[in-house]
């Protein structure tokens, strides 16, 4: 069942250009006194710099700096352009004919050509590969010349050049991955190229002087600080140590905002905290278990404690500046311990139950956990909570399959059906049990049928509904996306599917 939304207060999405120069200079891999043209980023640390085995949030950003995908979109309205492939054509609905820039070489040196394109396509398809899922109805790569490569398809997908403007397209050197080296030094065909890392200290990258698209204004060099999320960056912008940090605590906006030698951007984005849910694992195991989860939860107050009331409560992983989002209608799942406890005791648990959840251990995370687990036991459910560094969490939750629940954020993909492929496909990495929810996967093809969105609406809207009633995960906040800034960091703009792109930020002098 569907009800109208009950929204929080968005915040203001001021679309700000954002860009920021790095005060570092010196020798690659050193950091030191002031320059304009060095940009200075606080970010957590990524999981892997290697596409095909990234697993954290923080490492996408990071790659696309050093990677390049086949096409490129935009950030506020994901019309896909132009990017290592120059022109595409499905020449028919299963038959999908890309044709590649000539003037390309990656940072070692190689070509980038149709070779590399179908290296790369079958290694992301390849088991381990945390993008397996998204390219699996590619059943060939057909080299036709030397830049022009057909994918064939076992279906009609128009959403596959969505997928190939994201993680799944992104190009490594097929020479440093046959080397099995781009954990420690990534090798792409992007506008930056690796310099160096310290695991849990920094990365750092320089402008590729190589690059295709020597037009493109950016920064000579950014150097990522690495910092858990909470009041490290926040001191470290305000001190002149950083000059752009992401997802401030909502308190410290307000300092930050007071001060004048910043700005900050707000936009929401299909930036979402949600928990994920194992429906492999016993109690939820049993969908009634699924839903007095849902039914405990009380999003409104999670959003005013959390977050200040800024954004919005989530009933699915779209927000409502989405396109495929119906602002209409959302699962019937409010507030309701009586009902959740009427389900506990219909699943044989009138007593209540006993659950471990996996929770990331910086602030924000580890303040979120204390309200839900507050919040469930009225339902009668007994949270023990599981803190840990954000990639050893997804890690545990995800490989070991021993702990039913984790607390962690969602990001959205180019492509709407993608999105929820990601998080509630049987084979998605991201979907822990592998919970097959019938009638998904027709619901999904039919989407991606048309690239007409008028045309692939109703079967969203139909895999949305799918979705909410197999409960496998509990959607709870579209918090604001929140970047602050110092004022001469130019080029920055919001994106609606979350992740940053560094490659047009800089700093003015």
């Amino acid at each position: 069942m569907f009800k109208r939304a009950r929204k929080g207060t968005v915040a203001a999405a001021a679309a700000v250009a954002l860009v920021g120069a790095l005060a570092a200079c010196g020798s690659d891999g050193d950091s030191g006194g002031s320059d304009a043209s060095v940009l200075r980023i606080a970010w957590e640390n990524p999981g892997s710099l290697d596409p095909v085995k990234s697993i954290s949030g923080a490492d996408l950003p990071v790659q696309y700096t050093i990677y390049d995908a086949l096409l490129d979109y935009d950030p506020e309205t994901l019309e896909l352009k132009p990017a290592l492939a120059e022109s595409w054509e499905f020449t028919t609905p299963t038959t999908l004919d890309l044709t590649l820039r000539d003037d390309v070489k990656f940072q070692d040196g190689t070509d980038f050509d149709a070779e590399a394109v179908k290296f790369n396509i079958e290694r992301s398809q390849q088991e381990g590969s945390t993008s397996a899922a998204e390219l699996k109805g590619v059943v060939g790569v057909e080299v036709v010349d030397t830049h022009e490569v057909v994918l064939d398809l076992d279906k009609p997908n128009a959403e596959l050049l969505a997928t190939l403007a994201g993680k799944p397209g992104l190009m490594v050197s097929p020479k440093a991955a046959q080397a099995d080296t781009l954990g420690e030094h990534p090798v792409g065909a992007g506008p930056f190229e690796f310099v160096s890392a310290r695991n849990g200290a920094e990365i750092v990258v320089k402008k590729y002087d190589g690059y295709w698209n020597s037009d493109l204004k950016r920064a000579d060099r950014i150097e990522f600080k690495i910092m858990a999320l909470g009041a490290t960056p926040v001191n470290a912008l305000l001190t002149g140590q950083v000059d752009l940090i992401f997802k401030p605590p909502f308190q410290d906006l307000k300092t930050i905002k007071a001060d004048s030698r910043f700005q900050v951007s707000e936009p929401l984005t299909m930036q979402s905290d949600r928990i994920y849910i194992n429906a492999k694992l016993a109690p939820f195991d049993d969908v009634r278990v699924r839903q007095a989860l849902n039914y405990a939860v009380d999003r409104d107050a999670l959003l005013k404690t959390i977050y200040g009331g800024t954004g919005e409560t989530a009933w699915t992983i779209f927000s409502s500046n989405h396109w495929a989002d119906n602002a209409d209608i959302v699962p019937d799942q409010t507030h309701d311990v009586a009902k959740a406890k009427q389900l506990l005791a219909e699943a044989g648990h009138a007593g209540g139950i006993k659950v471990k959840m996996i929770t990331r251990n910086d602030p924000v995370a580890s303040r979120m956990a204390e309200v839900l687990q507050a919040q469930l036991a009225e339902a009668g459910i007994d949270l023990e909570l599981v803190p840990l560094d954000k990639s050893e969490a997804t890690t545990k939750f995800i490989e070991e399959q021993k702990v039913p629940l984790s607390l962690s954020a969602a990001s959205g993909r180019v492509g709407a059906a993608d999105t929820l492929t990601a998080y509630y496909g049987a084979d998605a990495y991201l979907n822990a049990g592998k919970y097959d929810i019938p009638g998904l996967q027709a619901a999904l093809d039919g989407a991606r049928a048309s690239d007409d969105r008028d045309a692939q609406l109703p079967y969203l809207l139909e895999a949305q509904r799918l979705i909410a009633d197999a409960a496998i995960g509990v959607e709870l906040v579209h918090p604001p996306y929140a970047a602050a800034m110092t004022k001469e960091v130019k080029g920055y703009t919001p994106s609606i599917v979350t992740i940053p792109k560094f490659a047009t930020i800089y700093r003015e002098q």
